[in-house]
């Protein structure tokens, strides 16, 4: 389902839902047959929105509901709204709610509590929702050496030397003082280099942000409207890319020594997003490995 008052055309969204043996939870799997564009919802923000009604019990008689609405799941349902009866939905009463695919953490937890009944929750997969987001292409990254061209310097970007014993997809025998002197201790270092121009226009953004491994966003304010000698070290550009690094471990200590974490292997995916002080939204994607399985950590001699 849509938001009313929607300007842009919505293409039509299709919601199946599934419950498997030995799970608690209902699995709604939303798929569109068109690109959601990013607009405005009323008093939340802009954001790709697609809607999920939930139909109450036959016969229900209450005009409100029990639920909760978050990015975790929870098998209480503490706040109330008031049911929907819209016939564009259906005959029916309704539970409705709004979730923004193009957000970096959308709220797809839902549990519902009818009156008279006991609490059901649900898991919203949000995959089959196409949204705006361009796949970049074009952008190159290295773990060891400075982008192409550019110049180390304080203000802009620098090179981080301590962290260059390794590179993407290269093998060698490392010391647990080598690793610990690696940045912060077991770090490496991508640098990055992003074309500006992307199909239709030019890649503007308020924040960037990146997963590895499938774990949790970890975002970054740094605009593109950064100028190229405000970067801190961190940042850089020119006419055409942007440049940046960002650090991430590789090897973690335990009881004095260091081991590769997750096999040395990291899969990326970084966005960049646009924001309006209330919604996060995606509008470019890129993903990438880097591979340092190839090496390992010895005792010092």
């Amino acid at each position: 389902m849509d938001q009313d008052g929607v300007e842009e055309d919505m293409p039509s969204v299709t919601a199946k839902a599934t419950k498997k043996t030995g799970e608690n939870f209902v699995r709604i799997a939303l798929s569109t047959d068109g690109v959601v564009p990013i607009h405005q919802s009323e008093g939340a923000g802009k954001g790709a929105w697609v809607g999920v009604a939930i139909e109450a019990p036959e016969g229900y008689e209450q005009g409100t509901f029990q639920y909760h609405f978050g990015t975790e799941a929870s098998a209480e349902a503490t706040q109330s709204a008031a049911i929907t009866e819209d016939s564009s939905i259906g005959q029916g009463k309704y539970a409705v709610f709004f979730l923004n695919a193009s957000s970096t953490a959308p709220k797809t937890h839902i549990t519902v509590k009818w009156e008279g009944q006991e609490a059901v929750q649900y898991v919203v997969d949000l995959s089959g929702v196409q949204t705006p987001a361009v796949k970049l292409t074009g952008v190159t990254v290295s773990t060891h050496e400075m982008p192409s061209g550019v110049s180390s310097t304080a203000e802009g970007l620098s090179s981080d030397g301590s962290t260059a014993l390794v590179q993407n997809g290269g093998t060698g025998a490392l010391t647990h003082t080598q690793v610990a002197s690696m940045g912060g201790g077991g770090e490496y270092t991508v640098y990055y280099t992003v074309p500006q121009a992307i199909p239709g226009g030019t890649l503007q953004f308020d924040k960037i942000a990146r997963s590895v491994n499938g774990g949790k966003w970890n975002a970054w304010a740094m605009p593109s409207t950064t100028e190229a000698n405000a970067g801190s070290g961190w940042w850089t550009r020119d006419g055409e890319n942007y440049y940046f690094k960002w650090g991430t471990v590789f090897a973690e200590e335990a009881e004095g020594s260091y081991r590769l974490k997750d096999g040395g292997v990291f899969d990326y995916t970084l966005c960049f997003i646009d924001t309006d002080g209330s919604q996060d939204n995606i509008i470019a994607t890129y993903t990438f490995q880097i591979d340092l399985s190839g090496y390992t950590i010895t005792a010092d001699e």
